[in-house]
């Protein structure tokens, strides 16, 4: 197995595509395809990538209220790959962005978490941030 990991790992790193770019095995092109696996005989290289994909959305879950996400309790591991892909397969355009980005902005639209307001507080919407808000994702 630790052959294997190795072997992916090595041919990961001198694919042509991830020389060229190397922001491509996070992009989103990379990490998508492998993160509902499908093959009848995944190779290093699937497991590799829809391992990364799980330990992505396990994190998000992990990470929960400081990333704006507030997932219901029973929320499956499962449940939150699929929004992701179904997210981030419905825009096409930003496949080359960070997977990791898409994934946050994924999650955080199926649950986000709903700021309680104390009364008489009167809700901002003069264009200033939001004081929990998130910082803007990194570009690239």
């Amino acid at each position: 197995m630790v052959r294997g990991l190795i072997l992916s790992t090595l041919l990961l790193l001198t694919s042509a595509q991830a020389q060229q770019d190397p922001n491509y095995l996070v992009s989103a092109k990379y990490v998508l395809p492998k993160c509902v696996m499908g093959a009848e005989h995944p190779s290093a290289e699937d497991w590799f990538r829809n391992g990364f994909c799980n330990g992505i959305v396990h994190t998000i879950f992990r990470e929960g209220m400081q990333l704006g996400v507030c997932a219901p309790d029973g929320v499956t591991l499962a449940q939150g790959k699929r929004v992701v892909v179904r997210y981030v397969s419905a825009r096409p355009q930003r496949m080359d962005e960070y997977f990791e980005d898409l994934a946050i902005e994924a999650i955080r639209d199926a649950w986000p978490c709903k700021r309680k307001r104390r009364p008489g507080q009167r809700h901002r919407h003069h264009g200033h941030p939001h004081p929990t808000s998130i910082p803007p994702t990194r570009s690239r």
